[in-house]
């Protein structure tokens, strides 16, 4: 019996991604995510007692959960990591990469105040939250804090 060899696809179509490093979808897309995270802030920054309060801290953690699966927070991040996989010396893909991430940490840390302003609540407070049946989703990520 002979095996016939099976001819494995080993290249990847990156362009459904981006077209290439220069692709305005990229900037675009940076800018969409700090539009969220600046709408998230404005929304949720200036709150203090509502944290406390189960349904309020559930729509939070749900619009913070939405922010951190959006598309546009990776994508540039996944199309320029696999640039570099695909090719070990595509140093543009390398700088882009690193100017990328730097952009990201400064956008990442204006949500700070949210992971802060939970673990700052009093005891009692973060008692009742973990009790909670509305948040048992949220309850690990909610005990870390």
């Amino acid at each position: 019996m002979e095996m016939k060899k099976q001819k494995n696809n080993t290249s990847w179509n990156l362009s459904v991604l981006y077209k290439s490093a220069l692709d305005p979808k990229i900037e675009q897309d940076i800018k969409r995510f700090e539009a969220h995270v600046t709408a998230f802030v404005k929304k949720y920054g200036s709150w203090k007692k509502e944290y406390a309060n189960p349904k309020l801290l559930k729509r939070a953690l749900m619009d913070s959960e939405k922010l951190s699966a959006s598309p546009e927070a990776g994508r540039a991040g996944y199309y320029f990591g696999l640039r570099r996989e695909l090719n070990a010396k595509d140093y543009e893909a390398e700088k882009k990469l690193n100017i990328l991430s730097d952009t990201l940490t400064k956008i990442g840390n204006k949500l700070i105040f949210f992971d802060l302003a939970l673990g700052k609540l009093p005891l009692q407070a973060q008692k009742k939250l973990l009790a909670d049946k509305g948040l048992s989703k949220y309850r690990y990520s909610l005990k870390l804090l």
